[in-house]
């Protein structure tokens, strides 16, 4: 129970994060004006008594009358000291709980008024109340031995206080506790009241103890004394655990959220998923600007670069895809074809696996071109992966995180590149990479371009399988010197040079426009006509693409912009013709009739294959007085040599039939070359070349100069089959041969492009060589 007693007025001391208790003696620095001018008063007029009343937002510097609490706790002055800086120190004791009534400021002089009520609790004291204030007094022993934060000696203070009030009223004031929970205990009239409130507090604060103290064993045993920086992030760990399973996110800070987000919702296995959480944990320990804090961020960015589990639709109409092709490429049929038959196989087999195809070609035919337009045809992401100059195998299945700027390989950075896990993936110049002390990148290779296999490619960086299954691995390649097992896991599809013709359409429906584009022209600006662009196919280019076909149209371009350059729009296009041609281009850079004028001894018309087409080679051979030696120069491989000295076996086989003698071998030095010395020549089809060259300058007999010829010999005179037969015979009609002898082993080969050289030149098929003397030889 309560009971009124003195209503009396006050000069108000408005206090910040302290709440005054009955019976404590509290040191007060006061600053504030209005604080100074209502200690003073009560000074120098004994009538008035000063109040102790708390904030309700201890920032605030200029207080209200609403800002004020409406109980409080007059105050008996013991000593005021006033400070050089205007301030005043202040030693006051806690007399009476007040109840304000009535709370005003008086503008004249500046200083809260207040009247208020005088209340406390009766004398006599309960059983029930005993009861409680012995609970009160064990349980506050018990904090203040479990804390830090008070001294002993406070245990044997209040041990001298016989009052219950007064017992409660200093535990109070002695509990870390807020303005707003001290400020409800002064409030509660009610004693009983008041102490089972003091107990709830009391029991709240030694709980948090006894967490902050479990949570300091647990990170004691996990750390050492020597790494206090770990002992306060573990510390942080567990109290932002804490906080989160209280407040949700409240714990988390930076883009950790959106990382534990990404890792919750990844398309990935649970054990892998796992794995990422784990990541983001070590990442929330680190300060944000350590070096491994660093690594883990790359490589969380990386892994969610990926976009696991999502695939774009295939496309599903094949006459579309089709259109698609023929409008970005000429010709190519057979290519276009085995897309088509992809596609329609892929429309009824959900799980089929992508197969891998490797285009082989010479330069400039359209290889990588066509990967987009294949990519574009079934609806494919397109990405681009260049291997040339390759040498570590790190390339491919990306380093250990434990090395120094660690990165994935280039298949996962290339997935990484796209929003899908099923784009069409360009391996461009495969037989370029290279292999050394640094490892074996055509090795790492076999694992991704295995459609049995990598379903469950690793690399090195992310540290777990990730499925390439579904992705289209278009491979490019000049040449097939690539490891066998490599080759083996690809299907070959080879792109020849163009013919003529085929330039000439390309020309036409492509590179025309293009160029033009590129230059700023116009199709109401510059045209060409069919004879101008044989010519420049013809006499301004060699090669088995068009590249330099695309470089003369362009230079051709140039010179027409240059020209119109700050001149009226012609009411018509200008028209390039073939007579044009010398101004814009010079003189031709090729020769269209490469062959020899007139037929002549010795000098065989030679086919060879490059990585960049077929090309004429001249064999030239002659015979000097000496021992019967065999010399060859030109810079010939070991296998042209050893075909040179086969070709020089069987002609001396054949001494008899073409009537000279043995002895006429032995007499004599023969000389074989193939001009261009500087480049380096190789392989085996020469052989009918060779011997026709020797024979020739045997007998005496000249060489048909209109006759191109290709084709390896054996020791008995047998002709068998070459390869790059498509390239050759190109070679030949740019050269202007008029005849191409070819081994019979060959005549199946003709058939996938016997229309495009068809009236252009004579095929003739041998088996042996007495077939090829027969033709060439003339008497």
């Amino acid at each position: 129970m309560a009971e009124g007693k003195n209503i009396g007025s006050y000069a108000v001391l408005a206090v910040r994060d302290i709440v005054v208790f009955p019976g404590t003696v509290v040191p007060l620095f006061v600053g504030r004006e209005m604080s100074v001018n209502a200690i003073e008063q009560v000074i120098n007029n004994s009538a008035v008594e000063l109040l102790c009343l708390a904030q309700r937002d201890a920032e605030k510097e200029d207080v209200s009358v609403k800002d004020l609490y409406r109980y409080g706790t007059s105050m008996r002055i013991l000593q005021a000291v006033n400070m050089p800086d205007g301030t005043m120190k202040l030693l006051a004791e806690g007399v009476a709980r007040v109840r304000v009534s009535r709370l005003t400021f008086d503008k004249a002089s500046r200083v809260f008024k207040a009247r208020g009520e005088v209340f406390s609790t009766i004398d006599q004291v309960s059983e029930e109340l005993k009861t409680l204030s012995r609970v009160m007094q064990e349980k506050f022993s018990e904090y203040v031995q479990a804390t830090e934060h008070l001294s002993l000696d406070l245990i044997a203070n209040l041990a001298n206080i016989s009052s219950v009030e007064e017992y409660t009223d200093l535990i109070s004031s002695h509990l870390p506790i807020s303005v707003r929970s001290k400020q409800k205990i002064l409030e509660t009239a009610d004693l009983g009241a008041r102490i089972k409130l003091v107990l709830g507090l009391i029991e709240s604060e030694r709980a948090w103890k006894d967490k902050e103290k479990e949570v300091l064993d647990k990170v004691r045993d996990e750390i050492s004394k020597e790494q206090k920086s770990y002992f306060l992030r573990k510390k942080l760990e567990v109290m932002q655990n804490e906080l989160h399973a209280l407040d949700g996110d409240a714990g988390l800070v930076g883009d950790l959220p959106d990382f534990e987000d990404k890792a919750r919702r990844v398309k990935l296995s649970a054990e892998t998923r796992k794995k990422l959480m784990n990541e983001v944990g070590k990442l929330k320990l680190m300060p944000s600007m350590s070096s491994e804090a660093a690594v883990i961020r790359n490589y969380l960015d990386t892994v969610f670069s990926v976009s696991w589990g999502k695939y774009d639709p295939i496309n599903q109409d094949l006459d579309a895809a089709m259109d698609i092709l023929n409008k970005d490429h000429y010709g190519l049929d057979k290519i276009k074809e085995r897309i088509i038959e992809s596609l329609a196989v892929s429309h009824r087999v959900s799980e089929i696996k992508a197969p891998i195809l490797c285009f082989v070609g010479p330069p400039g035919v359209g290889k990588t071109s066509l990967g987009q337009s294949i990519a574009k045809a079934m609806g494919r992401s397109f990405v681009r992966v260049a291997l040339g100059g390759v040498r570590e195998d790190s390339e491919i299945r990306g380093h250990r995180r434990t090395f120094v700027g660690a990165m994935p390989g280039q298949i996962i950075r290339a997935l990484g590149r796209t929003s899908t896990m099923n784009p069409l993936i360009m391996l461009d110049e495969i037989d370029k990479m290279g292999m050394d002390f640094r490892g074996d990148p055509a090795s790492a290779l076999l694992e991704v371009l295995d459609p049995e296999q990598n379903d469950k490619f690793a690399d090195h960086y992310i540290e777990f399988e990730a499925d390439l299954s579904k992705v289209l691995f278009i491979t490019t390649a000049n040449t097939t010197d690539i490891p066998p097992a490599l080759l083996d896991r690809m299907e070959l599809i080879h792109l020849s040079g163009y013919t003529a013709e085929e330039k000439l359409g390309i020309a036409k429906d492509y590179l025309v426009a293009k160029t033009m584009k590129n230059n700023g022209l116009s199709s109401k600006e510059l045209a060409f006509d069919d004879e101008a662009l044989t010519s420049v196919i013809s006499d301004y280019t060699g090669e088995a693409g068009v590249r330099d076909l695309e470089r003369c149209l362009s230079k051709i371009c140039r010179k027409v912009v240059r020209e119109r350059h700050g001149k009226r729009a012609a009411s018509k296009p200008k028209v390039i013709k073939k007579s044009h041609l010398q101004k814009y281009l010079q003189a031709p850079h090729y020769d269209k009739h490469s062959i020899g004028k007139k037929s002549a001894v010795g000098v065989v018309n030679g086919l060879a294959w490059t990585c960049v087409g077929g090309e004429l080679l001249t064999i030239e051979a002659l015979k000097l007085p000496g021992k019967g030696e065999l010399v060859y120069t030109g810079s010939l491989g070991e296998v042209m040599q050893e075909s040179i000295k086969a070709a020089y076996s069987v002609v001396r086989s054949v001494a008899k039939k073409y009537q000279f003698k043995s002895s006429l071998l032995d007499k004599h030095d023969f000389h074989i070359h193939v001009p261009e010395g500087a480049t380096p020549k190789d392989g085996p089809s020469a052989g009918i070349g060779m011997a026709t060259a020797l024979l020739s300058v045997i007998t005496g007999h000249k060489v048909a100069n209109d006759v191109a010829m290709t084709g390896e010999i054996t020791l008995r005179g047998n002709v068998i089959a070459i390869g790059g037969l498509k390239e050759k015979i190109l070679a030949a009609i740019r050269a202007g041969a008029k005849i191409v002898i070819l081994p019979k082993q060959n005549q199946k080969d003709l058939k996938d492009f016997e229309k495009d050289i068809k009236g252009k030149v004579e095929i003739v098929f041998v088996s042996h060589i007495d077939e090829v003397f027969k033709k060439v030889l003339v008497k």
